[in-house]
Order: structure tokens, then C-alpha cells, then sequence
């Protein structure tokens, strides 16, 4: 995995399923657990990458309203422009009422929605993960991508369960904790 310094100072998109759904956390500068080597999670960016974005995709409005928007309130189209997010915004489908600095913040988290994923971002104040988008139909997930991804199983995770965090919207969780107790727990036996 990358040293410490790396992963404080960079956002890095890091993928595992719970029972069978495909989670998406970018780091936000935070601390990404052990479970791939850097080699092994930049094939599986790549992968992520090639997975055609067919699903409809819902934002969660309220969080990204909550954790977000002190940072985001002064872009405007004109920045949007010099930094070059029209292009990548242009393609997705955003309700017409979604603010500028929201579809600013918001259009990489919803590209992981579109291709299947439950988008997570880390609020640096907390450390914990809240959810951004999520497709608004759900699949099965299938695809070599998903060989290549670390399995927790659900009964590890200590939340109603993943489709509830789907299913409700809210809420904040320590994925990287819930994934280190266990990989402790099953080095121990």
C-alpha cells in the first residue's frame, strides 16, 4: 500500500464489496487500509475505470449539504470553466436544480454511482465515511472487476447492513476500522 505521508496528502479512490455491494471511498487525504498493494489498486482503478457508467444515480442531497458546502459556496460557472469541470459534468445528468458547486464536488462520486458503486467521502473532521451518490436502481455486480475486489462479509459489518446505509441515506462510518478489526480477527483465527 502507499506510505503514510502519501495517502495524508492525496485523495485515493479505494474499492471493496460487503456482501456482494460494490463500495467506492475516496480518502480525502485520509488513511486507506491494507488490503491492496499500491500495484494491485491502481489495476483495480483502471478496471473501476473501464466499467461502462450505465446506472441512473441519486445524491444525497442532505450530506453533501452537511460536510461539504463551506468549501464549495464561492465556485461558479466561470471557475467551473478555467478549471475545465464542464467537460467532465457535461455527460451527467444532473437535475436541473442542483446547485454549481454541488455538481463541482459531486461529478466523481456520481461517475462510481453510474457504474454501480455506493460513493463514499470522508469528512476530514471526522475521519468517517459519508455516503455521496448511489445508483438509483440496483444490479447484481458482476464483472472481473469484482475478483479483483476485497470481500468483507456482511456479518462483519456492524450497521444494519449496507443496504440500509443504501436504503436511508445517512449517517457516517469508519469503513477503515471496520475492515482492519476483521482482517485482526481472522489473523488471530
Amino acid at each position: 500500500m502507499y506510505n503514510t505521508q502519501y495517502q495524508y496528502t492525496h485523495d485515493i479512490d479505494w474499492f471493496f464489496l460487503i456482501g456482494g455491494e460494490p463500495i467506492h471511498c475516496a480518502s480525502n487525504g485520509g488513511r486507506v487500509p491494507n488490503i491492496y498493494s499500491a500495484i494491485d489498486l491502481q489495476n483495480l482503478q483502471v478496471e473501476v475505470e473501464a466499467i461502462a457508467p450505465t446506472h441512473q444515480f441519486v445524491l444525497n442531497h442532505a450530506a453533501i449539504e452537511r460536510y461539504v458546502r463551506d468549501h464549495y459556496r464561492d465556485v461558479d460557472e466561470e471557475l467551473l470553466r478555467r478549471l475545465g469541470l464542464p467537460e467532465m459534468v457535461k455527460n451527467i445528468d444532473f437535475d436541473e436544480d442542483t446547485p454549481v458547486w454541488m455538481k463541482a464536488y459531486s461529478w466523481s462520486f456520481v461517475k462510481m454511482a453510474q457504474r454501480g458503486f455506493l460513493s463514499f467521502d470522508r469528512d476530514a473532521n471526522t475521519g468517517l465515511y459519508f455516503l455521496v451518490a448511489k445508483p438509483a436502481d440496483y444490479n447484481e455486480f458482476r464483472g472481473d472487476v469484482v475478483e479483483m475486489m476485497y470481500k468483507l462479509p456482511e456479518n462483519e459489518f456492524p450497521y444494519d447492513s449496507v443496504r440500509s446505509v443504501r436504503e436511508n441515506f445517512h449517517g457516517q462510518i469508519n469503513f477503515v476500522s471496520v475492515i482492519e478489526r476483521y482482517e485482526r480477527k481472522n489473523l488471530n483465527g
